[in-house]
């Protein structure tokens, strides 16, 4: 093993114990009566009744019923084993995890990056408090932990320009978020660029079949109908309170604020890039940072950070791979402190033991 893959894989485990011992763990009950993670209770249906799935419920909501597939291996193992569902499921977590980081090493072996970058990169992603920290301070939704891996993988048939990778993941995708939908826009916006026009017609068959197959499925579980008000709730929205519009489009950068920093760091885009690359990671995160802030603040709330940052993973591959970070890296000191400042960034007041970012209201 190289001497380069030792030190990352040393870093990995050393940020990961940074932030084990300084996340905030609560109990299921103070997560869901104390900090309103409601939506606890309703991935709870589906794990209580395995190995059956919820049928006909009114409890669940709409776009809750498609997520049924990583709520329903939670229950399952709790259901084998005779444990307690939050137990499985911080089970559940722990794997996701391990795959999240065997996910991304594979990832920045990949990348021509120098070592300096691939710290760096690494440190964008896993310090963001709406990535790992906010996964295991609350293990329920372990389902978007997988996402974010499915993500990088689907990164990464891109940049192999590897059919399979693409098509696995996206379709893995479907029956984790609604989200899905915006890898399906980049995948045919990327073949076609790369005018490869029949994997166009398999990839959308496959998945349209698959999004079919997932939405009768959740039409069994759940009688309710989506309100389609989370998707444009914005143009319904009361213009005449403009303070409170204007703080909800800026929330999401409390999680994409270092990304910024970046970009006027950078002010330059790297020789040569790989022009599909860019255009297709860019279209897939502008459709998911738009996915919730079209929702408005009346429907997608202050939930816009935590939504949005599931495009961070693909907005930060898409800096590195177009803008040349050369002066951040090769100067020492500005490379420590922007790695302490994304230490210090991941102490989101409620997720981790330290509160001096109260005073922000994330």
């Amino acid at each position: 093993m190289k001497k380069e893959q030792i030190n990352l894989i040393i870093f990995y485990f050393s940020c990961s114990l940074f932030i084990f011992f300084t996340t905030n763990y609560l109990s299921e009950f103070d997560l869901i009566n104390t900090f309103g993670q409601k939506d606890i209770e309703q991935y709870y249906i589906f794990a209580k009744v395995v190995p059956h799935l919820p049928s006909n419920n009114s409890d669940i909501l709409a776009h809750v019923s498609s997520r049924y597939m990583i709520p329903y291996l939670a229950g399952m193992i709790s259901y084998l084993t005779n444990t307690d569902i939050f137990d499985s499921y911080k089970f559940l977590n722990g794997i996701f995890f391990l795959f999240f980081i065997f996910s991304i090493n594979k990832l920045l072996n990949l990348l021509s990056l120098k070592f300096n970058e691939k710290i760096i990169l690494f440190s964008l992603i896993f310090f963001n408090p709406y990535v790992i920290r906010w996964h295991i301070f609350q293990p329920v939704q372990t389902h978007d932990l997988l996402f974010f891996s499915l993500t990088i993988f689907f990164s990464i048939g891109i940049l192999k320009k590897n059919f399979k990778y693409i098509l696995v993941s996206a379709l893995f995708m479907v029956f984790i978020r609604q989200t899905s939908i915006a890898f399906l826009v980049g995948g045919i916006t990327f073949f076609l660029l790369e005018k490869e026009y029949k994997k166009i017609f398999i990839f959308t068959l496959f998945f349209l079949f698959f999004f079919k197959i997932n939405n009768l499925i959740a039409n069994s579980i759940s009688p309710n109908e989506f309100n389609y008000k989370y998707a444009y709730g914005i143009f319904s929205y009361d213009f005449s309170n403009i303070s409170k519009l204007i703080r909800f489009f800026f929330l999401p950068l409390v999680s994409f604020f270092p990304l910024f920093l970046l970009i006027i760091f950078s002010r330059k885009i790297k020789h040569k890039p790989n022009i599909n690359l860019i255009i297709t990671l860019l279209l897939i995160s502008i459709l998911m940072i738009a996915q919730p802030i079209l929702g408005g603040p009346e429907w997608t709330q202050r939930n816009v950070v935590r939504i949005s940052t599931l495009s961070y993973v693909i907005a930060s591959l898409f800096v590195f791979e177009t803008f040349n970070l050369e002066k951040l890296y090769k100067n020492q000191v500005l490379y420590f402190f922007f790695i302490i400042g994304l230490l210090v960034w991941s102490f989101h007041p409620l997720y981790s033991k330290f509160k001096f970012f109260s005073i922000l209201r994330f």
